[in-house]
């Protein structure tokens, strides 16, 4: 376990103490205590810990789950009701989590329910000329049948160039 693991893990031991922190803050951000708020590969290494239902953190797939409550609630995405309703339903505990990947910042892939999440993450820096069609292309080639969430994540919600995303 590396030095930010290690951290990271004995924080979440004593997670009980922010409920103290939480009356003198609205706005709690573990990477600005770390020091880390603008690195992008730090984010990157949290979602990928977090999105693995196999680590050390005990929340299985939990956090999957989470995600794509949040992504249904925020998208605009035409999906139908029933793949809604299966998708929450679904149990992610075989879910991986891939990491550059066609160089795609993260793409979790459950292959028992031929679900892929398509991760790209910004911090204050902008796509590249059709980084993300490129991307969705290369997903759909190799993933063909399988579900797909495309999550363009930045810290304040910038959208997409691609409707997809």
């Amino acid at each position: 376990m590396n030095n930010d693991e290690q951290a990271l893990m004995e924080f979440l031991k004593d997670i009980d103490s922010l409920k103290e922190i939480e009356k003198y803050s609205n706005q709690f951000n573990l990477f600005e205590i770390l020091g880390v708020v603008n690195t992008e590969i730090r984010h990157s290494n949290m979602l990928d810990w977090l999105l693995n239902p196999n680590e050390i953190h005990g929340l299985d797939d939990a956090f999957i789950k989470s995600l794509i409550r949040t992504y249904i609630e925020c998208s605009e995405s035409k999906k139908d009701q029933q793949t809604i309703f299966n998708l929450l339903l679904n149990d992610f505990d075989d879910a991986k989590v891939l990491r550059e990947w066609n160089n795609i910042d993260l793409l979790v892939v459950s292959e028992q329910n031929q679900t892929l999440i398509v991760i790209e993450n910004k911090i204050w820096s902008k796509e590249s000329k059709h980084q993300l069609k490129k991307y969705q292309d290369k997903v759909e080639q190799s993933y063909s049948g399988y579900e797909k969430l495309f999550i363009f994540l930045t810290p304040h919600g910038e959208e997409a160039s691609s409707v997809e995303v």
